[in-house]
């Protein structure tokens, strides 16, 4: 399973997603990481413009490059 957790500024709650693999499948943290932002990005509503703003810094988050 892996939980995303969005917070503003002020570090208040503004919403949060799981996600969980099938028993079949080979855990990627990466892949689950990816799959729980997109859900909790679409059930805040977050405009397409600021998603796409916050999709490039998580590629870029750390020196090796995220896909």
């Amino acid at each position: 399973m892996t939980a995303c957790f969005i917070l503003n500024e002020k570090g208040a709650y503004v919403g949060s997603s799981n996600v969980v693999c099938s028993p079949r499948d080979h855990f990627c943290k990466d892949t689950g990481r990816k799959k729980s932002l997109s859900k909790v990005l679409i059930n805040i509503g977050m405009p397409k413009e600021e998603r796409r703003v916050l999709w490039e810094l998580y590629r870029n988050m750390s020196p090796k490059k995220r896909w």
